[in-house]
């Protein structure tokens, strides 16, 4: 007999006002990965002030990347109707947030955020990233536990011995495809952390940003298989949106990690992008040898 599932989305409700699972779980991952963020700049070489000028830029990048991406591929009705009748009662859903996040856009929003204050502050975006992208991964699976608990983005129907009946969306028991991604999150974690005490130094500018974000869009990519399609027809399409956003995503990272002479991760660094060697960004002082370089968690 399968699992029934269906807790109450709200977790505790005061007048008008909602606390929801979902936005406790984001919290957690965002909160985690903040906290996070000044070691692993540290350990490049970039001062505390820099992580804690992101830690505010990069969520508020991310939460518009994501709704943006969930109103143009996901929730398309919105920018029609809006177009139809362009008033304020129309352009209010589009604003809201609350009415979808797609974490394509997430990362796109991530990036830009990153990107944009390498810039303004003259730092090497790339390396910018790399440490970025080591708190980020600590948000994915906390994602993914939050649609769960929303009984949301459900997977196919199935027979297999741990389908779930979602009661808040029908009587059918499904994959549970957010276990699966919350699953393969936490391994990227574990994943991300070995690399990162092990490799880091043999990898250039790069290349662990591009690994991570691209093994993240494969494993989005194949839990797709077992998750209802979203927006486009099955008969029609041969994927779900989900798989053709995330497509071309890891095949960029793919062929940067093969064939980049920059960012690729076959070849050792060159002597000017060995950053434990050098002077802090910002006033600290990094590591002055390899051997003495911190190992972050």
């Amino acid at each position: 007999m399968p699992f029934h599932w269906s807790p109450d989305p709200i977790l505790v409700e005061l007048g008008s006002l909602e606390l929801r699972w979902y936005g406790v779980c984001f919290a957690i991952g965002i909160l985690w990965g903040a906290t996070l963020l000044p070691r692993y700049y540290q350990q490049r070489g970039f001062t505390e002030e820099h992580a804690n000028a992101l830690s505010i830029w990069i969520p508020f990048c991310m939460i518009i990347g994501a709704h943006l991406v969930h109103i143009v591929f996901y929730d398309t009705e919105l920018l029609v109707r809006f177009w139809r009748v362009p008033d304020f009662e129309h352009l209010l859903p589009i604003l809201d947030v609350r009415s979808g996040l797609a974490s394509h856009g997430g990362g796109l929003g991530c990036i830009f955020a990153v990107w944009s204050y390498a810039r303004r502050k003259k730092l090497d975006t790339f390396e910018l990233l790399d440490a970025t992208m080591m708190a980020a991964v600590w948000v994915f699976p906390w994602v993914r536990i939050g649609n769960f608990i929303n009984s949301e983005i459900v997977g196919r129907p199935g027979d297999v011995p741990w389908a779930i009946v979602f009661d808040r969306i029908d009587s059918v028991p499904r994959h549970p495809t957010q276990i699966y991604e919350a699953t393969l999150g936490f391994l990227l974690i574990g994943f991300a952390v070995w690399v990162n005490r092990h490799h880091a130094q043999r990898l250039r500018p790069g290349a662990l940003f591009f690994t991570l974000l691209g093994l993240y869009f494969v494993a989005r990519f194949i839990v797709e298989f077992w998750k209802e399609y979203q927006t486009l027809d099955p008969n029609v399409s041969p994927l779900t949106m989900g798989q053709w956003l995330s497509l071309p995503i890891f095949t960029v990272c793919g062929l940067v990690l093969v064939l980049s002479k920059r960012h690729g991760a076959l070849t050792p660094p060159d002597p000017d992008q060995r950053w434990w060697e050098r002077g802090a960004t910002g006033g600290t002082d990094a590591p002055a040898s390899e051997d003495d370089a911190p190992v972050a968690f």
